[in-house]
């Protein structure tokens, strides 16, 4: 009787070893790829610090030679390139790379979900003030034709009043100099309006490309939810279909923050009042799509809406790509001096690095947690057009 029992608890002990081995030998497999990638981010960080201190010497460099130069447009580019090291410094990336080191460098145990917290933190701020840098840039040119186009629309409303008031006097010779001037300045303003539009479709057209992808990237998400839903034996979601539907959601709010920020551009500039509307309906639809999947609810009519949203975005896109041929065919718009692209490539490079970090870190975390990881890595976009 001893015996068997000895024996049964013998077994029952060797069965708990069996057991335990494998769920331990797995939490130290998921700890040493967490220091690893952890080790990696570091490694990374430290060259990205250097490859941006080194693109910012190069500019420095860059602007001190072309300030010397007889060349207009090449003393145009030195003001833009400090125009940009001042964007920089208000931006502060510089700290935020030092601060993102100093909390990777401090992590010296297995990572855990405080120290995925912590390193996701000053990375998405990094994104944010490189991205600020980027935009400003990016926009620069759109700006300068505004102020053209305001100093050109001063310039004639003033040629204007000079020409009534000197009508029903003895002065032709003034009001002809008066009205050539005039002719000369519209067709000037004309000119600026177009490339301005230009830029203004281009811009449109770019951030439209890039809801639809995302877009039809959370649509093909939601249909596999909605399958995989169907085939449980309930029919109800498990806590991955819900997992996988969280995501989705921040993925959809993702494209809201994308349609608010078309808004905001569509508003800025006031030329058209079609545009806002289509966006603000479509801006609606993402919104209820992110609710819904939020309640995880990946059904038919949630794949609906998206299928309207996606049908939108292309008829948008359509239109965009249509008045930017018409456009192109009057338009005669002077190249720009400065390739303003060239000037923010070396932030964009460590921006998109950064990306790959944060994905890194949503890949990792989902594997020792099973709650959605949310960056938020836009809290001030409305500000950065």
């Amino acid at each position: 009787m001893t015996c068997r029992f000895v024996t049964t608890l013998f077994a029952s002990g060797m069965a708990l070893v069996l057991f335990a081995a494998p769920a331990d030998a797995d939490k130290s497999k998921e700890q040493a790829e967490a220091k690893a990638v952890f080790e990696e981010a570091t490694i990374k960080c430290e060259r990205l610090a250097r490859q941006f201190r080194e693109a910012e010497a190069n500019l420095l460099r860059e602007c001190q030679r072309l300030e010397k130069s007889d060349k207009p447009e090449e003393r145009e580019k030195a003001r833009v390139i400090k125009k940009v090291l001042e964007k920089k410094e208000q931006t502060g990336v510089d700290a935020q790379l030092t601060k993102l080191i100093r909390v990777l460098k401090n992590i010296d145990t297995p990572p855990n979900l405080d120290d995925l917290k912590a390193v996701a933190k000053p990375t998405s701020e990094v994104i944010v003030e490189l991205r600020a840098v980027r935009m400003y840039v990016s926009n620069y040119r759109l700006e300068l034709l505004r102020e053209q186009r305001k100093t050109l629309d001063n310039m004639l409303k003033q040629l204007h009043e000079q020409i009534r008031q000197a009508e029903g006097k003895d002065q032709d010779d003034v009001l002809k100099k008066l009205k050539d001037m005039t002719k000369k300045l519209e067709e000037t303003l004309r000119q600026v309006r177009e490339e301005e539009m230009i830029y203004l479709l281009d811009d449109l057209s770019e951030r439209c490309l890039r809801m639809l992808k995302m877009q039809m990237e959370v649509q093909e998400g939601t249909a596999a939810v909605d399958r995989a839903i169907r085939l449980n034996d309930d029919k109800k979601p498990k806590r991955a279909d819900e997992m996988q539907s969280y995501k989705l959601s921040d993925k959809e709010d993702d494209i809201v923050r994308e349609a608010n920020k078309v808004l905001a551009v569509l508003q800025a500039d006031g030329s058209t009042k079609a545009f806002p509307e289509v966006f603000n309906q479509i801006e609606q639809d993402m919104m209820a799509v992110s609710k819904r999947l939020r309640k995880i609810d990946a059904g038919t009519v949630t794949q609906s809406i998206q299928k309207d949203i996606i049908e939108a975005l292309v008829e948008v896109q359509a239109e965009l790509t249509k008045a930017r041929k018409e456009l192109s065919k009057k338009a005669n718009p002077q190249k720009p001096v400065v390739n303003y692209a060239d000037l923010v490539k070396p932030y964009s490079d460590i921006e998109d690095e950064l990306h790959g970090l944060i994905k890194v870190l949503r890949e990792l975390h989902e594997k020792l947690e099973s709650e959605p990881f949310k960056p938020r890595l836009l809290p001030s976009d409305k500000k950065q057009l």
